[in-house]
This record gives C-alpha cells, sequence and structure tokens, in this order.
C-alpha cells in the first residue's frame, strides 16, 4: 500500500511570521523516507516539520509529497492563507508628566485593510485596558521614575502586532516655607 500523505498547519497565518507544516502522513507498509515540500510561492524544502515565510499575503496552494522505504509516494495539496498584520500606533498627550497629571492614549492603529477588533493595553503600574480608546491614565504616588505603556492589536483574522512608548512621571516639588514674627520696620527672614 502507498503511504497516505497528510500535513497540519495553525489556523492563523500571518505575513512576516514564519508559517510551519508538520507532517502528519500514515504508512501501512513500510517507513517515512522523504518528505518534499511546495509552497505555492516558487519556494520548496525538504523535511517532516518545516517553516515558511511568505513575502507578500494571499492564498497559496501547498503541495506535500512523501515516500517510503519501498518507493512508493503520495502527495496532497492544502491552501494555506497568509493574512497582513496590522501595524499598533498610538500617541500620547505627553511623555513627561508629573503626578497627578493624566497620560491620555489614544489608538492610531491601522488593520492594513483588515479590521481591528481587539486592543490590549498596558499602563506599566498593573492597570490595563481592553478598549480602543481608555480614559486617561493617572499613575500611582509616588510614582515610578519612567512606566512603559503597550499596546497590542489583533486583527478579525488573528494577526496581532504591539506598540510601546515609555512615560515620565515625576513628583511635584513640595513647596515649604518658614516664618517668624518680625516688628514692623525689621526685614521678614524666609528659611
Amino acid at each position: 500500500a502507498i503511504p497516505t500523505a497528510s500535513f497540519t498547519l495553525p489556523p492563523t497565518n500571518c505575513l512576516t511570521d514564519p508559517t510551519c507544516f508538520t507532517d502528519a502522513s500514515s504508512f501501512v507498509n513500510g517507513t517515512a523516507a522523504c518528505w518534499n515540500w511546495s509552497f505555492g510561492d516558487n519556494t520548496n524544502a525538504i523535511g517532516t516539520t518545516v517553516c515558511h515565510t511568505y513575502a507578500s499575503a494571499g492564498t497559496y496552494q501547498v503541495t506535500f509529497t512523501v515516500c517510503d522505504n519501498h518507493g512508493c509516494t503520495d502527495d496532497t495539496t492544502m491552501p494555506v492563507t497568509i493574512y497582513v498584520k496590522p501595524t499598533a500606533i498610538f500617541s500620547l498627550n505627553d511623555s513627561v508628566v508629573c503626578a497627578n497629571e493624566p497620560i491620555c492614549a489614544t489608538d492610531v492603529s491601522t488593520g492594513n485593510g483588515d479590521q481591528l477588533t481587539t486592543w490590549s493595553w498596558d499602563f506599566g503600574d498593573g492597570t490595563t485596558s481592553n478598549v480602543q480608546n481608555p480614559p486617561c491614565h493617572l499613575f500611582p504616588i509616588p510614582p515610578a521614575p519612567s512606566y512603559q505603556i503597550s499596546l497590542v492589536v489583533a486583527t478579525q483574522n488573528g494577526c496581532v502586532d504591539s506598540a510601546r512608548r515609555n512615560v515620565v512621571v515625576n513628583e511635584y516639588p513640595n513647596a515649604d516655607f518658614t516664618w517668624s514674627v518680625v516688628c514692623e520696620d525689621e526685614g521678614m527672614p524666609l528659611a
């Protein structure tokens, strides 16, 4: 009996990420002897598990051929769709603030032709948000010298991208003075 060629691939495949294909063939008589892959973009590979990074989004026909130690072969072809990745970008109202001054983050990400469906914010102080444009944020007092705000966006096809920005949070200066009672014609010493 000839082998039965079969392979698996991840459910989501995104541009610039490696797409990995794994042999799932069965052999009745004999053992596996060769594995040949054609990725549908004029590139090939050999091996039981191979990874390939596509140069552009689209649907490709991947052909996988196996052979056994008796020289019997089988092949199968399956489509793989490569989706565009989003571009995560956000703006801040400022990157250096004093304590008790809010930082406002605004999403300006793009799906690059695909619909954005999730936003995951992390303000670096344990505060997170899952809305596109979160409310302005106050950092705890006393603040750390800096915080890293990060945003991860995902498309309807499961492709993700992230962006990070650092924010410096300064403590307010503590204005303080002392005074003493003086007579009308004397200068007032301030300390």
